[in-house]
């Protein structure tokens, strides 16, 4: 991901990455890549998920906008797979 996009929180118009992914030695040789997957620092605040000032409506129990953070995606090559 170029370093323009990789961020994993908005907050007061500021982006930054705080959420990363640490593997073990052995765990390692078993990464295939790693990248931010943009679902929810990205979305609007009236689809937050504390619905306690939102619509009802828009709630989505779906995992769009579940945190205010974006999650790290991690592809692993697994053995006999």
């Amino acid at each position: 991901m170029p370093p323009s996009r990789r961020y994993s929180y908005v907050f007061d118009g500021q982006a930054g990455e705080l959420d990363h992914v640490l593997a073990g030695r052995l765990l390692s040789f078993l990464v295939s890549g790693a990248s931010i997957w943009h679902i929810n620092s990205d979305e609007p605040l009236i689809l937050d998920y504390n619905t306690e000032y939102n619509p009802p409506a828009l709630y989505a129990p779906d995992a769009f906008r579940s945190s205010d953070h974006d999650p790290v995606v991690v592809g692993l090559r697994l053995p006999g797979r």
